[in-house]
């Protein structure tokens, strides 16, 4: 059996995955995620396993704040317990992370970029160095930075599952590298106060989003795919390069960049199909996520006697309405997380 499970982190992702006896976590959302959602879940688990809970695998998709932030506050919480001399939480036996420097080639000696863009790059630097004093670096079995074709066959994570990689593409990370070049010779703007949480975005399909990793879940016949904010030609690119035959039938799309328009580009819907879209978005719809365009352009490319379901971690107004439009004369269903419950769940197999 796999369980998916997809916690309230506002506008961001936080990702846990049961695949049999092998768990896999994946981001940790913003703020107040860690505290909120993430944390008693796994001390619930810890308690049921009468110690750490024991993670297969960690991954931060990208370096955003709304994916790494509340993985950093693991990280730090582990280091209060071992100060204290407490037993861990969790235990990682593997962890992915693509670190801004391996990929744009390292900092500026007088750290001429902006403020926001330096504390972007201190996110990953922070969760390098918890690495370092935890759980060790390398992205194993990766011999560097995880892109797609750079390991061509799956990688077994233990208990008969799979993890096939199908992004970023090297050619983003080219991308991202020549923009932070040209990022560094520009005028430096003062930034300040809250704003200098910010991470460096270069706009709409950025950069940053497009380094995303991208990861095919298998295990005893169900599959479940993980985009970050990766853009939809570039999955599609990455799972060609992968060796995975399109179209591809999935049981779980994680939907890109949180069902944003600029993520989904023409086609990608009928090349991936899915038994259940998941959207994690805010409840106040930050950046408009999901756009109703994602929406109508997901249920216009299923058959109307197509069954299927959409989930959300949040509930919106706007959302809602157009759900409940598009489902006049179509069979698929919707579904919105309970307020009184920190998750969704989708049981597979």
């Amino acid at each position: 059996m796999m369980i998916f499970e997809a916690f309230d982190a506002d506008k961001g992702d936080c990702l846990l995955l049961r695949c049999g006896t092998a768990l896999v976590l994946v981001d940790g959302g913003p703020a107040g995620t860690w505290s909120g959602r993430l944390r008693p879940a796994l001390a619930d688990m810890a308690r049921d396993m009468d110690g750490p809970v024991r993670i297969a695998m960690g991954m931060v998709s990208h370096v955003d704040d709304d994916h790494i932030r509340g993985m950093l506050d693991l990280f730090a919480d582990e280091a209060r317990r071992r100060e204290e001399k407490s037993a861990p939480l969790v235990t990682f036996k593997k962890f992915w992370h693509n670190h801004f420097d391996d990929i744009v080639g390292g900092m500026p000696a007088d750290h001429s970029a902006d403020p926001a863009t330096i504390a972007s790059i201190r996110q990953g630097q922070e969760l390098v160095n918890a690495l370092r004093v935890s759980h060790g670096l390398g992205n194993p079995p990766f011999s560097g930075l995880i892109t797609a074709g750079a390991q061509r066959d799956f990688i077994d994570i233990g208990d008969g599952t799979t993890v096939t990689v199908a992004g970023p593409l090297a050619a983003r990370l080219g991308e991202l590298r020549d923009d932070w070049q040209a990022h560094l010779r520009e005028e430096a703007v003062s930034v300040v106060g809250a704003e200098a949480a910010r991470l460096v975005d270069y706009g709409a399909t950025t950069d940053t989003n497009r380094s995303s990793i991208v990861a095919l879940v298998r295990r005893a016949g169900s599959s479940i795919l993980l985009t970050g904010d990766a853009r939809g030609d570039d999955i599609l690119e990455g799972l060609s390069m992968a060796g995975v035959p399109l179209p591809i039938a999935v049981d779980i799309l994680k939907m890109p960049h949180h069902g944003a328009r600029h993520a989904v580009t023409d086609g990608f819907f009928a090349q991936v199909t899915a038994r259940h879209y998941v959207f994690s978005f805010s409840a106040n719809g930050t950046h408009g996520h999901p756009d109703d365009e994602t929406i109508r352009a997901l249920v216009e490319s299923r058959g109307p006697d197509d069954e299927y379901s959409l989930h959300f971690t949040n509930s919106h107004t706007r959302v809602r309405g157009t759900v409940e439009a598009l489902k006049a004369g179509r069979r698929f269903d919707a579904v919105f997380r309970d307020k009184d419950k920190p998750s969704i769940r989708i049981a597979l197999g």
